[in-house]
């Protein structure tokens, strides 16, 4: 079970990155929290603009994207277990002298521990993808554009259909897309916020179809289609500035805010068991947010029996997300899918038939 992770002391739910700003170097941190709010602690301190967060849940581990300071302090992304200890550091940037492909300003982390990479965003160079064992890094890059400078924080990645999410803050805040191997670059969504600088993170519902994300400048949380469509206002929390956001078990989402130093909670349609004030964080540099879980992509939809007994055809299937809808056509490459009778949350469905050939398939939520 990839949820059952044991670790000795504080209930380790949600994590946060608190950057420490632009003071000096050395003052951000890294800390964890029941999903309640309670048993909050400092997991890591003295960093070096701590930004994105992603968790390997299964084996209790926490990697952090740290930003750099000055012309010094290089860039990281580091490993550690999830109360904090054995820090390892992975990939190490270059803020001055750095060759072409070389990143310098790591932002937004996201896992595939199928594949055993760690991919991030670097600020200026685009989505950066390295092996979990600290052996290499490659560079995929950004929108490709040359026309006007693009800058780079969010990211996601939706591994089931092999694409990487990744955004820019600038211009009002875009989303883009592109396949796992850095292919097929395209914007996919604009104007996501009121102004630039206040789009930063994203969260995937691949089950759903659904990218949440946040405005800090109007202080609201969001949610749009995966393809950039249906740009929905979920709730509004106000002076929060909110910057992360992530999806957690049953049906939850948190936020975390930079001004407003809370964290918050609510079901994901933003109207029940909403909770502006899960926990305090301790400065105003709030950034990125993790939450223990493990989101469920179900398998995609396989027709495992067809059955005929006089006019009645029987299908049966496993897979994908009720509601289903059987639909049928009288050519394999030809012609309009019709229904066949209305959705169902069963895996069988029948069809009355009186002769000649019919194909069939299923669709699935």
């Amino acid at each position: 079970d990839d949820l059952s992770v044991s670790v000795a002391g504080p209930r380790r739910e949600i994590f946060w990155s608190e950057t420490g700003g632009f003071g000096g170097p050395n003052l951000g941190s890294v800390y964890s929290a029941a999903f309640d709010g309670s048993d909050k602690v400092a997991i890591v301190t003295g960093l070096n603009r701590p930004i994105g967060l992603a968790l390997d849940i299964k084996n209790g581990h926490i990697y952090w994207a740290e930003d750099g300071f000055g012309t010094t302090d290089n860039s990281r992304i580091v490993r550690a277990n999830f109360d904090g200890s054995n820090p390892t550091p992975l990939f190490i940037g270059r803020k001055v002298g750095g060759a072409a492909d070389e990143f310098s300003n790591a932002q937004i982390l996201a896992l595939d521990l199928v594949n055993k990479h760690v991919y991030w965003t670097d600020y200026f160079k685009g989505v950066v993808r390295g092996n979990l064992d600290g052996t290499g890094y490659t560079l995929l890059g950004g929108s490709n554009e040359t026309a006007q400078a693009v800058q780079y924080t969010a990211l996601a990645l939706d591994t089931k259909n092999g694409h990487i999410y990744y955004g820019d803050p600038t211009q009002n805040g875009r989303l883009f897309r592109m396949n796992m191997d850095g292919g097929n670059k395209i914007e996919i969504a604009r104007d996501l916020a009121t102004d630039s600088w206040w789009f930063n993170d994203i969260s995937l519902d691949v089950r759903h179809g659904h990218i949440y994300y946040t405005d800090a400048g109007t202080h609201q949380i969001k949610r749009m289609n995966m393809d950039g469509s249906d740009q929905t206002v979920l709730l509004t929390d106000p002076g929060l500035n909110p910057f992360g956001v992530a999806l957690g078990p049953n049906q939850k989402m948190f936020w975390i805010g930079g001004t407003g130093m809370r964290l918050g909670t609510a079901n994901i349609d933003g109207v029940s068991d909403v909770n502006l004030n899960l926990a305090s964080t301790d400065t105003t540099t709030g950034f990125d947010i993790a939450a223990v879980y493990v989101p469920v992509v179900p398998a995609d939809v396989l027709i495992t029996e067809i059955g005929v007994q006089d006019s009645t055809v029987t299908i049966t299937w496993t897979g994908g997300l009720a509601p289903y809808q059987l639909q049928r056509r009288g050519s394999l490459t030809d012609g309009v899918w019709d229904d066949v009778g209305t959705t169902t949350t069963a895996m069988q469905a029948t069809d009355t038939v009186s002769g000649g050939m019919m194909f069939y398939r299923v669709r699935s939520n």
